[in-house]
């Protein structure tokens, strides 16, 4: 076949500092037949074996390339008159055109044309036809790509090289290779851990090959990906096993890479001397491989971790100008760009506000190519903004440049500053969003909404000094909570999927979860554990091209995925009028905090800073609610302390009594339980119905709505298997039962029936689940679990949760509202993860409480939501109640306000047979006068005869 041959090409590309063919040289034996001059060629046609023949020999010349482009050039023209089919042949030469067509003038846009068509060709399908060609081209389009930053082109042909080098060639070189460069990619991009993701596999194939360069190139992609996510073990780990594989080498790039990377690890620790030693090791390296762009990015970097880890202004000065004056004289404007970002950056710092606009406007100019205005106010279209691949760099410099123009404005008063640091802060959201839908890993998705903080919080203060409360509303909402609207969006997407197309993404998501709770049960150092996560990693990756394939198949999901409109501040007072609702949202910072009241007929923005409130307050006020023991030897000072946060961020707010919904920002605390009085007489839930949402948009999320099998689950386990280690919980099943009766069209599932899954399998049937068991959460890092009679469920299984016809999930446990914090997102708890699954309302509990006041305020709460009142006040009479009828030390916040509502308040619609035993009750009560009457009737009847 004419594929054999194909496995030679002539352009290199540098990668990691060092020179690497992308495809090595395949030796060859053949008898050639050259005909003399090119004036034969054209004189008559000669035989197809012949043009190959012909081919090989100008590949394999040893003549200049623009000699050779010629040649092949003439020798496709000559393959045209000819009338040969255009088969892997002709798109071979096609293919060598595009190379030199780059190797020898640059023609990148040209390269791509003439590769494209011979891709085209090589996935034809027709029988002369070579997929397995097709592999060298679409790696030489992901070259070409990189060159132009097409970042999102270059992602794509790499993918479509590896699944085909797979699957046609088995080359483990080409694969691994086609992973470095989606990973250095995904890094560019900000997306650090689809980095670390690529890179992993990468590895695992590559080790598998013996493949030391690529081996090497690896573990220095994946270490400093590592070190942007904080993960310095595992970055150092890899670095220092690259520097192992470099031992005796002369691949500078790669000692360069590695010594870069362990100076921002030592950076990030804290240790100086260490990050000036080894970015002087790397910066050495990289000179010696005389690359202008590595060089100066690495002056770059550098510059940048003595600025913003070290705080020596002086050496990351000399850093950045050396970046600068290098990329400047080399003509590589994006290495510019970052320089000139980076010195703009010192200006600020040093309060020369109008330089550092200046030069943030000439980074803007040098990366938005079709922007071309020297004025500070203006900025590129969003539009052109959405065609740069380098979307991170233009979030971060619209940023910077909001914040001056901010500062320019607090500094002279001039309002067109503030106007304009509004719009461009508007403009820099729009980007942000755009990064947001293009990651795929959560990790990353984190670590910008963390990195976007601070533009947030000078966004508002811009809202603030302009007095503008819709826009403030904007962009409180915008930085709350995404990575949850993202999964709401992803249920609503997947609504309007063939139910086959939906069946065939939850069997992809289930796959995934197998393999997370596979590799949870292992140790991170074992051969096993490496194993599981590549085969958990290449999951993922197939979800990823599966969902892909859905975004371009069907328009409708694709819409609804990106959904990520803000309702506006109308249509919100609209929504609370209708419910007699008051909504507060709350911006909280160690430095400056933020809080916005709406009611139906008004706004009200208020701004504290650290002075005026301490964020602490909130975390010893929670500590004392959780600690009985403290809460009573230390009454008088929870009187203090909660009046205290009340006058702060609730009383200046001037909200009528009644309904108010809580969206809180970084903690979570049972307002209900503020008093009035430093005596800690008069709590808030005396006068206020409180209720806690993620967002408004959250709030207002129109949820899909399935039928419902039955009105009431509940779940008690009582007792659980030994391995678990956890007490009895001898009367759950009681007050199951207690708060069954209140509903016609149950299921108690208790005992053994109380397993994971029925659980997993009942629960979306039923409109009400209440749940009694033991739950375990931290602040930590650790998964949050839920333990039912067999085994414990987690957190990810509850995405396992379809097509819910729950209204409310009752959580009657400890601590199903703690979990890890992550900064705009709240706390990743057990509520958060039902509320992910698509059940609007989650009530669950803020810390380990009294077992008999949680059995007690449930079945209150179900009695309560079974004579149709709205969840908020259901919940809160309940506890005024067993306030009331349970004695003074009842009355303590420790027993009462440990459960609180998340999520839509409404009334719950229950199925008609619901006051099934009210009307029992009542016939019953019917019978019986009835029959004392008919009874008396006898008697007096009986008298009258005697």
């Amino acid at each position: 076949m004419v594929s054999g041959f194909f496995h030679k090409i002539i352009i290199t590309a540098t990668k990691a500092g060092k020179q690497k063919k992308i495809f090595r040289p395949f030796a060859f034996t053949l008898i050639i037949f050259w005909i003399c001059g090119c004036n034969l060629l054209q004189a008559q046609c000669i035989t197809h074996n012949q043009f190959e023949d012909s081919l090989l020999n100008i590949e394999n010349a040893g003549r200049d390339k623009a000699i050779k482009l010629k040649e092949i050039i003439a020798l496709k023209d000559q393959y045209v008159k000819c009338g040969f089919e255009k088969d892997s042949l002709y798109a071979r030469m096609f293919h060598r055109i595009g190379a030199w067509e780059y190797a020898t003038a640059y023609q990148v846009e040209h390269a791509i044309k003439d590769t494209r068509l011979a891709v085209s060709i090589n996935i034809s399908g027709k029988k002369n036809a070579s997929p397995s060609f097709a592999a060298v081209s679409y790696k030489n389009l992901g070259f070409y790509y990189l060159q132009l930053s097409g970042y999102n082109e270059a992602l794509i042909y790499y993918d479509s090289a590896a699944i085909l080098f797979k699957k046609y060639t088995g080359d483990a070189e080409d694969v691994s290779f086609c992973r470095l460069q989606r990973g250095n990619i995904f890094f560019k991009k900000g997306d650090y851990q689809k980095d670390v993701e690529e890179t992993t596999i990468g590895l695992k194939i590559a080790m598998a090959a013996s493949d030391t360069l690529d081996i090497i190139d690896l573990l220095n992609e994946r270490g400093q990906a590592y070190e942007k996510l904080n993960s310095y073990e595992y970055a150092l780990n890899d670095v220092n096993t690259a520097l192992n594989y470099l031992k005796g080498s002369d691949n500078y790039g790669a000692f360069a890479n590695a010594y870069k990377v362990m100076g921002n690890i030592m950076a990030d620790k804290g240790d100086f001397l260490k990050l000036k030693y080894y970015y002087s090791l790397a910066i050495q390296y990289r000179e010696k491989t005389e690359d202008p762009e590595s060089i100066a990015g690495d002056y770059n970097d550098g510059g940048y971790m003595f600025y913003f880890k070290g705080k020596n202004v002086g050496e990351a000065n000399k850093y950045y100008r050396k970046a600068y004056d290098i990329s400047s004289a080399a003509d590589i404007s994006f290495v510019s760009m970052v320089a000139c970002m980076n010195i703009a950056q010192v200006y600020f710092d040093q309060q020369q506000y109008s330089a550092a606009l200046a030069k943030t406007q000439q980074s803007i100019l040098l990366l938005a190519n079709h922007f071309h205005s020297d004025d500070v106010l203006k900025n590129p279209s969003h539009k052109d903004i959405l065609s740069l691949d380098t979307k991170s760099y233009m979030g971060i410099l619209l940023y910077n440049k909001s914040e001056c123009l901010l500062y320019l404005y607090k500094q002279t008063r001039d309002k067109k500053f503030l106007a304009s640091s509004i719009a461009t802060a508007l403009l820099a959201d729009s980007v942000i969003t755009d990064m947001r839908h293009e990651q795929t890993g959560e990790q990353s998705k984190l670590y910008w909404t963390n990195y976007a903080r601070p533009f947030y919080t000078n966004a508002l203060e811009a809202c603030w000094l302009a007095n503008d409360t819709s826009l403030a509303f904007f962009f409180m909402e915008k930085s709350r909570a995404v990575l949850l609207n993202d999964q709401m969006n992803q249920l609503g997407a997947a609504a309007k999927l063939p139910p086959a197309e939906a069946a065939q993404q939850e069997a992809y998501q289930i796959n995934i979860i197998e393999q997370q709770q596979n590799l949870s049960s292992l140790d991170e150092s074992s051969a096993a554990y490496a194993s599981l996560q590549v085969k958990l990693l290449q999951a993922k990756d197939d979800f990823e091209h599966y969902i892909k394939t859905l975004e371009q198949k069907y328009p409708l999901y694709y819409q609804y995925k990106y959904a990520d409109a803000v309702p506006s501040l109308q249509t919100v007072q609209q929504y609370l009028a209708a419910g007699k609702q008051s909504f507060i949202h709350y911006f909280i910072n160690d430095t400056v905090s933020y809080i916005l009241a709406i009611t139906p007929s008004g706004t009200k923005l208020t701004r504290h800073s650290q002075q005026d409130f301490k964020s602490q307050q909130l975390t010893d006020f929670l500590r004392l609610c959780a600690d009985k023991q403290a809460l009573n030897n230390h009454y008088s000072d929870f009187g203090v302390l909660s009046n205290s946060i009340y006058k702060a961020l609730f009383q200046p707010l001037q909200i009528p009594k009644g309904r108010v919904i809580i969206c809180a920002d970084n903690f979570l605390i049972p307002f209900e339980a503020l008093t009035t009085d430093t005596e800690g007489k008069h709590f808030l839930i005396y006068d206020y119905t409180f209720s806690y949402v993620y967002s408004a948009r959250y709030l207002m999320n129109r949820f899909n709505s399935y039928p419902a099998k039955g009105n009431f689950l509940g779940i008690a386990p009582v007792s659980f298997a030994g391995y678990l280690q956890l007490p009895d919980l001898k009367q759950s099943a009681k007050a199951l039962n207690a708060s069954a009766t209140y509903y016609g069209s149950t299921r108690l599932l208790t005992d053994k029936e109380a397993n994971t899954h029925n659980f997993l399998q009942e629960l979306p049937k039923y409109t009400i689940a209440n749940i009694f068991s033991h739950a375990r959460a931290d602040s930590t890092d650790n998964e949050p679990l839920l333990f039912m009679a067999d085994s414990a469920i987690h957190l990810m299984q509850l995405q396992l949760i379809n097509d819910p016809a729950t209204r409310l999930v009752v959580l009657s446990a400890c601590e199903t509202n703690v979990g890890e914090h992550a900064t705009g997102e709240g706390i990743y708890s057990l509520a958060r993860g039902f509320a992910a699954a698509g059940i609007p309302s989650v009530s669950a509990t803020l810390w380990k409480a009294d077992e008999a006041t949680i059995y007690g305020i449930t079945e209150l709460f179900n009695k309560n939501l079974s004579l149709g009142m709205n969840k908020d006040e259901a919940l809160q009479q309940a506890k005024l109640s067993y306030m009331k009828n349970n004695g003074n030390e009842k009355m303590l916040p420790y027993y009462w306000a440990n459960m609180v509502l998340a999520g839509n308040t409404a009334p719950l619609t229950l199925s008609a047979d619901n006051h099934l035993w009210w009307w029992i009750g009542g016939i019953g009560i019917g019978v019986i006068i009835i029959a004392l009457v008919m009874a008396r009737r006898r008697a007096a009847t009986n008298r009258k005869k005697i």
